[in-house]
């Protein structure tokens, strides 16, 4: 149950953040070390962590001539990172601690440097992108850090060769994020007329079914034509309508206070909407698109929030977050059972916390299917 106990404390401290005017730095610190090492020390946590174990395995070392023939379900610039710590004979859990570690430090950086509410910010981390992108797709996990920290400055600047050139580089990491190459791009104002206008572009774009223009970019394209016509989960639809409308709420109410910055990444996020909304035939891709963007309400949801004097309305708010956030933690935690086929689908409270301490302990939990000490061997 320490997930389930991780998450009241944050709860509770993100309420108390919202409602006094405590000081969350040090206890902000102190969780998200918690948070880093249990992600970093984990085994069998995750629904893709064995695929990924098995991958490491199949990957020679850099120095290998084979090594460029290797053919792996990931991309190439990943491949070049697995095979440089084969090259020193370091195990998959060694990989994953230093991989994890270095995603934490991103995220945590952004939230320290960009969030007026460090609780709440860490609250909305915790609940929709800790077990999704940290625990189980390190990849784009990996990727979205090094968009929020390395590239979002650049674009800030204006530095766009130095933009698009890091932009192609990450790519070979996770080829999604070349999706942020549009944000230079973007040129309007944030009012009811355009966004309406782009929500129509983007329904009409999305019913014509547009998938050929993907073609150049390879793996999204094949992403594309691979889930088109799955079955559409409505939840996901739900909760970012919800969240986008509490969103422009919040802007609405304070639009006159917020600073230039703010009114920049309000931008690119209604950009995510657009790009999920135009993609929306292939619910993975455009969630995996979305997310680059989606990413904001971290950041914005509690700079708004900050932003309100009007207390009844600041509380109103802040307590219908947290009650969207408690629901979305339940859905992510259902998310990861279910995905990892665990003996004890729908018991979100007991989800399990394996680490390489005592590894063997997975298999109490879920199936293997995968012999862990031939790979444990083969890497």
């Amino acid at each position: 149950m320490i997930y389930f106990y991780i998450f009241i404390v944050i709860l509770i401290l993100a309420i108390l953040e919202l409602s006094t005017k405590l000081n969350m730095k040090k206890l902000f610190n102190v969780i998200f070390i918690l948070l880093t090492l249990m992600s970093s020390l984990r085994y069998g946590v995750g629904s893709d962590f064995f695929n990924y174990m098995y991958i490491y395995s199949g990957i020679p070392k850099l120095n290998n001539p084979y090594f460029k023939t290797v053919v792996a379900h990931t991309e190439y610039g990943y491949n070049v990172i697995q095979g440089f710590f084969k090259m020193f004979n370091l195990d998959y859990s060694v990989f994953v601690f230093v991989i994890t570690a270095i995603t934490m430090l991103l995220f945590y950086l952004y939230i320290k440097k960009n969030s007026r509410h460090y609780m709440v910010s860490l609250l909305i981390f915790y609940s929709m992108y800790y077990f999704t992108y940290i625990n189980s797709g390190i990849r784009q996990g990996l990727a979205i850090g090094l968009f929020l920290v390395v590239l979002l400055p650049m674009l800030q600047k204006k530095e766009y060769l130095k933009y698009v050139l890091f932009t192609l580089l990450f790519s070979l990491i996770h080829s999604s994020i070349v999706i942020v190459l549009v944000l230079p791009l973007i040129y309007f104002n944030v009012n009811k007329e355009n966004f309406i206008m782009m929500i129509l572009c983007a329904s009409i774009i999305s019913f014509a079914n547009i998938g050929f223009l993907l073609k150049p970019f390879g793996r999204i394209y094949t992403s594309y034509q691979y889930y088109l016509g799955a079955q559409i989960n409505i939840f996901p639809i739900i909760s970012r309508v919800v969240i986008f409308s509490i969103i422009v709420i919040l802007y609405k109410s304070v639009s006159n206070k917020i600073k230039i910055e703010d009114k920049n990444i309000m931008k690119y996020y209604i950009v995510g909407i657009i790009i999920y909304i135009t993609f929306c035939r292939s619910e993975l891709l455009s969630s995996r698109l979305n997310v680059y963007f989606k990413c904001f309400e971290i950041i914005l949801i509690p700079n708004l929030i900050q932003i309100i004097h009007h207390k009844q309305k600041k509380l109103l708010i802040s307590y219908v977050i947290c009650i969207i956030m408690m629901t979305m933690w339940t859905k992510e935690i259902n998310a990861a059972l279910e995905q990892g086929e665990y003996y004890n689908k729908g018991n979100v409270l007991n989800y399990p916390y394996v680490s390489v301490f005592n590894k063997n302990d997975i298999s109490l939990y879920r199936p293997i299917y995968y012999k862990i000490d031939e790979l444990d061997n083969m890497n």
